[in-house]
């Protein structure tokens, strides 16, 4: 008792075609981050059982849900962990971690079939924490939050003007956008970002 669980940290996913069907998935393997907070009363020498149920879709050709209870037992220490032989995997993965842009961009309806989303390319940040540069980008994915709003399968364009992304979506059949979109985008399958609009 008085651990706390923090939220998933979700990596940015990838666009994929399962039959006639288009998805949002994750493959090989994925790192799901959450931080636990322990509470101030344990003491060294304890052994704090972790448990955890894992509901997963598991996808080829058909998609089968699937589910595991997992458990890890840690140690409690008077002094700092020593890195293990997954270290390194963490701090791959660390690096991979989508960024969190907390200044909002803006949407708008086109033609009624479309909306574009758009953001300033300043609140991107590219290479060595630097404003991402417009000739750099070869592509990018918005992977909304919000359900059933844009087309799945329809293919994605942006482009950048007066020094702004702007991406344009194709809507889903009767859908009504929301006040607030929000959603991970990936710019050359490098750099994630968790935006909102």
């Amino acid at each position: 008792e008085g651990f706390t669980a923090g939220a998933i940290d979700w990596p940015a996913p990838s666009r994929m075609n399962e039959g006639p069907l288009t998805i949002y998935a994750y493959e090989g393997t994925v790192f799901l981050p959450v931080t636990i907070t322990p509470p101030a009363t344990l003491s060294p020498g304890q052994q704090i059982p972790l448990k955890l149920r894992v509901d997963v879709l598991v996808c080829h050709d058909i998609c089968i849900p699937e589910s595991a209870d997992l458990e890890l037992s840690l140690p409690v220490l008077s002094s700092p962990a020593q890195p293990t032989e997954h270290a390194a995997l963490f701090a791959a993965q660390n690096e991979s971690r989508v960024h969190r842009v907390e200044t909002p961009g803006s949407f708008a309806i086109d033609d009624g079939q479309t909306a574009t989303l758009s953001i300033p390319l300043q609140f991107l940040d590219g290479k060595d924490n630097k404003p991402l540069s417009a000739s750099g980008i070869r592509s990018v994915q918005f992977f909304p939050r919000e359900l059933n709003l844009f087309s799945y399968s329809a293919e994605q364009s942006f482009n950048v003007k007066a020094k702004n992304l702007i991406v344009t979506l194709q809507r889903a059949e009767n859908s009504e956008l929301p006040e607030r979109i929000s959603g991970i985008m990936t710019i050359d399958s490098s750099r994630a970002y968790d935006v909102s609009f």
